[in-house]
């Protein structure tokens, strides 16, 4: 009888609790001693909702991966060939340049910054193909038949583009393959066949689905040797027009018209094909991209579509970060600053403007305290006052700088202050002021050992892409005293955490503007470029630490200029000290907005801000931090 270890590699181990951490492979197996029972490690599969694409189109191409895809081409509403580029971060879907022929039924290969667009339709099949750079479109080398509803796979400068069809007929069976500067002939398929799709390399690639005239589907795969095709394992549900991802022998297929359209996935294993998760909205005609345990469907029909769906197969069990609704705010309000104290039960802003934007900055003194379920009136600032950035905690608290108009600190008119003033629980008190007036600065740590750092940093308010600042100053209790400099502007954000010697700061105003991604780590005298965010954003909100930071909210455009809510950001970003990752996305718009606690064991907060261009809000949302943990099923006979 053959044993597990034979089977495996490895012995069963003998445990008295299931593991903790999120490592090890399907199939795993254990024996927990104290509830007696034997168990394994299980595959969870499925596919989740991710952002819309800016355009709703259909018989597009894609290529990359989930969190660095590409989509083109296809047809839009309208109805009209198209040439536009559409790149995904993992998060959000953010305008590429366009292509130089607009066309539909086209195959794509490669990855975002290396993208490549074979074939095609206008009007007629064109032969041209397409070099995407991460930015621009350039003409490559002609196809030797023009066709459409083409498969691609590979990369740029080792493309393979085969099978589709001149139109109408019986579909293609000819292979041609990309140098990066030509094609030429490869081996032909063992069936005729368009709108298949397309995996793998050149050399190691698969075809699978499509359908020739008669039948008008098929479930046939085939293999590529980079020489010659060979039949592999049929697909369960013959289809075309699907999409596909992966490599020889770990592929994904989905959707697709059978001829009706179809959400149905299956996974393919170098010689079988295995029904998987369905997707949530059946679709044909859409794009694809991403692995066989981490892939990406995009655009489709019917009806036209922008929806986007993400598939991840996982031996971890996946609890969804999430933002619940808090106690409100008093009076809605934004361009407040926040104690930054990294305890939600225990917190404080100041200041603010209660006007909307482009009403005005009629500045606030009020103080709100917050208790982690409801906010109370704490002792008003000296000054109205707006713009301006905290740290410390809830009783004793360091704020500094803004915006005050016209108030006894300054001449009459708007200014910028250089003032700071330090909370005691009831009351403010001026204290040694800043260096140098600024504005929309951020700042950490605590009210004896706290940094402040970038904003616009001048006299009366005038250009601020002339006026962002690299400038960062650490105050002691007593004095200021200037320190590193950042490496890029970090204007009108609330988005930083942690310490003094331990800190972190997202996006902002940049210089030049508007807005900016970069992600910057302090050790108290010298800042360090983390990886950059996954989109640029202004006026976010920021709580945590250096190592596990979260910010959200805020606007990726710039400063709204007109009514409405185009550019407003609601999702939220976590940095685990390594890589930045995107999460739930908050319920409503919040523009300069302030943010305290922390994360993972409790929660943290935005609250506040700008909605839309003609209202602030009172909301306040609390966070959760999403967990993961491996699938333990226990094993029965049954």
């Amino acid at each position: 009888m053959t044993t597990y270890n034979e089977l495996a590699g490895l012995r069963v181990n003998y445990l008295g609790s299931d593991p903790t951490l999120n490592t090890g492979n399907e199939g795993q197996v254990w024996y927990n001693s104290t509830s007696g029972t034997l168990k394994s490690l299980v595959q969870i599969k499925a596919w989740s909702a991710g952002s819309n694409m800016g355009t709703a189109r259909v018989y597009l191409a894609g290529c990359g991966t989930q969190t660095a895809g590409l989509g083109f081409g296809g047809v839009v509403p309208t109805p009209a060939n198209s040439n536009a580029t559409e790149e995904y971060s993992g998060y959000t879907w953010a305008t590429g340049g366009n292509m130089n022929t607009a066309r539909q039924k086209l195959g794509g290969a490669g990855i975002q910054t290396a993208g490549l667009a074979i074939g095609g339709k206008t009007t007629v099949s064109v032969n041209s193909t397409e070099e995407y750079d991460g930015s621009a479109w350039t003409a490559g080398g002609n196809l030797g038949t023009a066709r459409y509803a083409v498969a691609g796979a590979g990369i740029q400068t080792a493309g393979l583009g085969f099978g589709g069809d001149t139109g109408p007929g019986a579909g293609l069976n000819s292979t041609e393959e990309y140098d990066g500067s030509s094609w030429t002939a490869g081996g032909n398929l063992g069936t005729a066949r368009y709108g298949a799709a397309g995996a793998g390399t050149q050399t190691v690639g698969l075809g699978f689905g499509g359908g020739p005239l008669t039948p008008p589907v098929s479930t046939a795969t085939e293999e590529y040797n980079g020489t010659s095709w060979t039949a592999g394992g049929s697909l369960n549900t013959g289809r075309r027009y699907l999409a596909g991802a992966g490599v020889q022998t770990s592929a994904i297929g989905f959707g697709g018209a059978t001829p009706t359209a179809t959400g149905a996935t299956e996974e393919y294993d170098g010689s079988v094909w295995v029904s998987s998760t369905s997707m949530t909205t059946a679709r044909r005609n859409l794009g694809g991209a991403g692995t066989r345990s981490a892939a990406l469907g995009f655009g489709g029909t019917p009806p036209i579509t922008a929806a986007t769906e993400e598939f991840n197969s996982s031996i971890n069990a996946i609890t969804n970060a999430a933002w619940s609704s808090g106690g409100n705010l008093p009076t809605a309000k934004r361009g407040m600053a926040s104690s930054g104290a990294g305890n939600i039960n225990s917190s404080l802003i100041f200041g603010g403007d209660n006007l909307p934007m482009g009403a005005g900055q009629p500045q606030v003194n009020t103080t709100e305290e917050y208790n982690g379920s409801a906010w109370t009136a704490g002792g008003n600032l000296g000054n109205n006052l707006s713009g301006s950035a905290g740290a410390g905690t809830q009783i004793a608290a360091i704020g500094a700088s803004g915006y005050s108009f016209p108030t006894p600190w300054s001449t009459a008119g708007a200014s910028y202050i250089d003032r700071a003033f330090e909370y005691d629980g009831s009351s403010w008190t001026n204290v040694t002021a800043l260096p140098a007036s600024r504005v929309g600065s951020s700042a950490q740590g605590t009210q004896t050992a706290a940094t402040f750092q970038g904003g616009a940093v001048g006299g009366n308010p005038g250009p601020e892409a002339d006026q962002r600042s690299l400038n960062t100053v650490n105050y002691d209790g007593t004095n200021w005293t200037t320190s590193g400099n950042l490496n890029s502007g970090h204007g009108r954000t609330q988005a930083s955490a942690g310490t003094q010697t331990a800190g972190i700061v997202f996006g902002g105003g940049t210089i030049p503007g508007p807005n900016g991604d970069a992600l910057e780590s302090f050790n108290g005298s010298t800042w360090t470029s983390e990886p950059p965010g996954l989109v640029v954003s202004q006026g976010a909100g920021g709580f945590g630490t250096q190592s596990l930071f979260v910010w959200a909210g805020g606007t990726n455009s710039g400063i709204p200029a007109s009514p409405g809510t185009t550019g407003y950001n609601i999702g939220t970003f976590e940095f685990n000290g390594t890589s930045v990752s995107s999460t739930a996305n908050t319920a409503s718009n919040h523009m300069y907005t302030s943010g305290d606690g922390t994360v993972g064991t409790a929660s943290g907060f935005i609250a506040g801000g700008s909605n839309s261009y003609t209202s602030n809000t009172t909301a306040t949302e609390e966070y959760t931090q999403g967990t993961s943990a491996t699938t333990a099923s226990t094993l029965t006979t049954s």
